[in-house]
């Protein structure tokens, strides 16, 4: 899939993220782990930013050979709408750096900006 397609799975990620309307931040992580998305931990908090690590992520956890980019959008993209939903005035920016079956990482790591 090109990168036009990797955007399309970021924005329904998204949209999904925000159906799951959470309440707090601990219960981003509970429902990410009800839907099996990985073992979650949420490494790093602060008022404009949000780390989340994904242990044996759904999507990457056993893709081999390594792709050598980021292959996890659609979470990437739960995680931004999730918190979207949470701060209904702010924009999320969300990123994956790290990935376990896109550059052999030992977690996949979600970074998002809170704007």
């Amino acid at each position: 899939l090109g990168e036009d397609a990797s955007v399309a799975v970021y924005l329904v990620g998204k949209d999904i993220g925000k159906m799951l309307k959470i309440k707090n931040i601990e219960e981003l992580a509970d429902k990410l782990t009800q839907l099996k998305i990985g073992k979650i931990i949420l490494s790093s908090k602060t008022k404009d930013y949000l780390l989340v690590e994904i242990g044996e992520c759904l999507t990457c956890s056993g893709i081999t050979p390594i792709v050598g980019r980021p292959v996890c959008q659609l979470e990437t993209g739960i995680i931004a709408g999730a918190l979207e939903g949470l701060y209904p005035d702010k924009k999320i920016v969300g990123e994956e750096t790290k990935c376990i079956g896109g550059f052999g990482d030992d977690v996949c790591l979600v970074e998002c900006r809170i704007i």
